[in-house]
């Protein structure tokens, strides 16, 4: 993996029970560095900036689920062929508030 490279590729937005996803090329994820079995990235769909993390699929490509904040500001919907841009998520988030001395 090398760090800070981006990744893109198009892929058609399909519906899975309740949740929206799409699922992410062989060739991108398997150059990331999974934790757990689970990929964090960010980028943008569409140019709308997101932060995620990639699910892996038993027998299948790892998923990336969008919420509809992340369709809206895409433009996208069920069907819709859209383009990301992603990148593996290395920083580390700061919590805002300290831990309690009780703790």
């Amino acid at each position: 993996m090398a760090k800070g490279k981006t990744y893109s590729f198009k892929a058609t937005i399909y519906k899975i029970g309740i949740n929206y996803a799409v699922d992410v090329p062989e060739k991108i994820s398997s150059v990331l560095e999974a934790v757990r079995g689970y990929i964090k990235v960010k980028g943008t769909i569409n140019g709308f900036v997101f932060r995620t993390t990639l699910v892996p699929v038993k027998n299948g490509p790892y998923r990336l689920f969008t919420n509809l904040v992340m369709l809206k500001g895409a433009d996208g919907w069920i069907g819709d062929e859209v383009k990301f841009v992603i990148e593996q998520d290395v920083e580390v988030l700061e919590i805002d508030h300290p831990m309690p001395a009780a703790l």
